[in-house]
Parts: C-alpha cells; structure tokens; sequence
C-alpha cells in the first residue's frame, strides 16, 4: 500500500513540475494581463477615462484567450521534450514592450480614410491560404501586414496579430522537419489548429482596434505602444 501511495504522488509531482516547465502560452497571455492592467490607471487617468472601456475589452479578450492557452501547453509539450519548441519559440516575451507612453503627437486622421480592415475577408482569404500550404499562408499574412505599414498608429492590435500568425508560419515547416516520421502529421494539425485559433481572433482585434482610434488620433498609444514587435525568429 505504501509503494503504490508513494508512486501515485511521485507520478502527481512529475505531472505538476511538466505543467510547469510547459506554460509558454499561458504565461504569455498571463503577462499580458497584468501589463494591460498596470497601465490601465495612467490611460485611464489621461484621458479621463475614456480609455477605460478598451481595457476592459483587452483584458477580457486575454483572458478568454487563457482559458485556451493551457490545452495548447499540454498538447504541445511531447513536442518540446523531443527539442521542438512549439509554443515556446512562437512568443515574444512582453518585457520587450515598449515603455508606456500616456500622449504623443496627435496623430493624422487620412489614413483611416485609405484603409480600413474587412474583417470577414481577411479570414477568408488566410484560412483559405492555409488549407493550401504554409507558404501561401505566409504571403497572405504578408500582403495584409502591406496595408498597414502607412500608419504605425492604428490597428495594432491586428498588425500583433499578424506578425505573430507571420511567426508561426514561418517556424511550423521547421519544426516539421525535425519531428519523427510519426510525429509529423500529428504536429502539423497542432500547429494548423492553433494558427485558426489566432484567425478568430482577428475578429475581436478589429473590433478593439476601431474603438481605441479615436483617442489614438488625439495622440495616446493605447494598444500600440502596449505589444511587443514580433520579428521572424531565428532557430535552427
């Protein structure tokens, strides 16, 4: 009786300490939070207020997206016992978000009159190019990020989102390569299944983006200034 005791609570330590060696998602959308909820008072505090409904919307956005987060870290960590670190590798850490700034120079008002995100196409048009490959993915993503480099000041929410939707992209045929033979199929639907969950997300980064415009017109980063810059990574 004592052996088997003894096992079963080695066997809940292994499973505890795996939990938290695999939290990569979590942790990034946990840290996300409490940047957003940090800086909500001085937003809050400069625009008298107004900017209190955006991050409400963020923060509850985040943490539906956490309610997520620790299925896709159970999932994805055979593959980072085997040096794959999808999941991981995927996320910038938010300590490289910029400094918080609670007013800059108005900023012009023409570009939303150039372009404004069709959510519903946008969708469209990446899982569709997802079906196909990920090359044409990454061409897609690209083209979209296109339209929004005349104006660094608006949709940031959506242009997060796609250089981290870029990132994966970029990444998944490389950790596809370096998984075992039986493995591969099995990885590729993980990442094909998290890359549509960020696709939906699209949705509710539109949506949040268009409410914070009009103080960001008046000259505060909110959202902006608030997510790091996702580059392409460099591993293997």
């Amino acid at each position: 009786m004592k052996l088997y005791l003894t096992l079963f609570l080695a066997l809940i330590s292994f499973q505890s300490l795996g939990e938290e060696l695999n939290r990569c998602f979590y942790d990034h959308v946990k840290d996300a939070i409490e940047l957003n909820r940090e800086r909500r008072g001085a937003y809050s505090k400069e625009t008298n207020g107004a900017s209190e409904k955006i991050s409400r919307y963020l923060i509850i956005w985040e943490k539906l997206i956490l309610l997520k987060a620790n299925k896709y870290d159970r999932k994805s960590s055979q593959f980072q016992n085997l040096g794959i670190p999808f999941m991981c590798e995927d996320f910038i850490d938010m300590r490289e978000t910029p400094e918080i700034i609670t007013r800059t120079a108005q900023i012009p008002r023409g570009y939303l009159n150039i372009y404004k995100p069709k959510t519903k196409i946008i969708k469209k048009n990446l899982k569709a190019s997802l079906k196909i490959g990920y090359k044409p993915f990454k061409i897609s993503i690209v083209r979209e990020l296109e339209k929004l480099k005349f104006n660094k000041s608006y949709d940031c929410l959506l242009r997060h989102l796609l250089e981290s939707l870029l990132r994966t992209a970029d990444l998944a045929p490389r950790y596809i390569a370096v998984a075992p033979q039986g493995k591969k199929q099995e990885l590729d639907k993980l990442i094909k299944k998290y890359l549509r969950l960020q696709i939906f997300g699209i949705s509710q980064a539109v949506f949040i983006d268009k409410k914070a415009r009009s103080l960001q017109a008046e000259g505060v980063p909110i959202l902006c200034n608030d997510v790091p810059h996702v580059p392409l990574s460099d591993w293997k």
